[in-house]
């Protein structure tokens, strides 16, 4: 955002404030001298189907030997006090992060901010209002489930995590490298952002992989840097939503050791170094189940419907081969 224009300028839900510039110096730490599966949860957007189903894969997991990150938007659709006490109780079993929306129902900026999502110019106004309008009703949800401290505690979750498998350290955030709600790391800038310095940046932070979720596409792809490391970055795009045409299934993200066979076939996937693995593993739920509890929480008219149902039913206008980039391989 052009540091000279103000606020209301550019507008609530296109806003990047200061803040959602992370610090990887102050990044969650997790050793992994032990681990060897990771699960990065990504926009579970208040998803009860999903997170169940993701629970349930999780679970056939290594025991003592896994981890479920949920690097930001677990809350969105889950307006309704029970549905948003259950994700904020499931989540937190796990290692939860900030997303904008967790940043946002925290502060409580209100109408300056708005969603938090930083819209590019090319989103329709009208998407950017709607989402104004779900955070505005969420953050009402959030006043009446929780207690100021846990709010607190909210808005001091992690924003960045770095994780070890072995030899290799996986970067973790919610949007890109320099912003909480950045969308370097989408289908249509990531190939720009590798020769922008994206590989090197990475390199300055040793992290092998970058596991992101927010621009709510998938896209994976493997570069090299400067010094002929390779790196990998990996979008998820969205556990708790369609992320491909006529397909209803999240995505997750999972790096794990190569002994270990994932719960189901992944999408796609590429191989590391030291017998590690990153894997695309789709999310398949109660999708009838969802659109009924969806619809009772946002029925139509709502701004929830109005922007997600279509996707939520039928998938976007993306498909799988425009996720899947140089350095992974289809599965299926």
């Amino acid at each position: 955002m052009p540091e000279t224009a103000s606020l209301e300028a550019i507008g609530a839900g296109r806003v990047c404030p200061l803040d959602y510039t992370p610090d990887w110096a102050q990044a969650w730490h997790y050793p992994g001298a032990e681990l060897e599966v990771v699960y990065i949860v990504g926009g579970l957007y208040g998803n009860e189907f999903a997170l169940r189903a993701i629970e349930t894969m999780f679970e056939s997991e290594p025991a003592g030997h896994r981890l479920m990150v949920f690097n930001g938007d677990y809350h969105w659709f889950d307006v309704a006090d029970d549905a948003f006490a259950g994700i904020e109780r499931a989540v937190g079993a796990h290692r939860p992060m900030r997303g904008n929306v967790e940043t946002e129902l925290a502060a409580m900026r209100g109408d300056e901010i708005g969603c938090g999502c930083a819209y590019p110019e090319q989103v329709a106004q009208h998407t950017v209002a709607w989402s104004n309008e779900i955070m505005s009703r969420l953050t009402a949800t959030a006043r009446a489930v929780l207690k100021p401290a846990q709010l607190d505690a909210l808005g001091r979750l992690p924003a960045t995590a770095i994780v070890a498998l072995g030899n290799c350290r996986v970067g973790i955030t919610h949007g890109d490298d320099r912003s909480l709600a950045g969308w370097a790391l989408s289908e249509d800038r990531l190939e720009h952002s590798l020769i922008d310095g994206l590989t090197e940046r990475m390199r300055l932070l040793d992290i092998d992989v970058l596991a992101s979720s927010h621009t709510c596409l998938p896209v994976a792809q493997c570069s090299t840097d400067g010094h002929g490391d390779r790196r990998i970055v990996i979008n998820n795009g969205s556990a708790g939503m369609a992320n491909f045409a006529a397909d209803a299934r999240g995505l997750l993200t999972r790096i794990a050791r190569c002994e270990h066979r994932a719960p189901v076939v992944p999408l796609y996937e590429s191989h590391l170094g030291d017998g590690l693995v990153v894997q695309a593993i789709p999310v398949a739920f109660d999708a009838a189940g969802w659109q009924e509890r969806f619809a009772w929480q946002w029925p139509p008219g709502s701004a929830a419907h109005a922007s997600y149902f279509e996707r939520i039913c039928h998938g976007p206008g993306y498909r799988l081969e425009q996720a899947v980039r140089d350095g992974f391989r289809r599965l299926n």
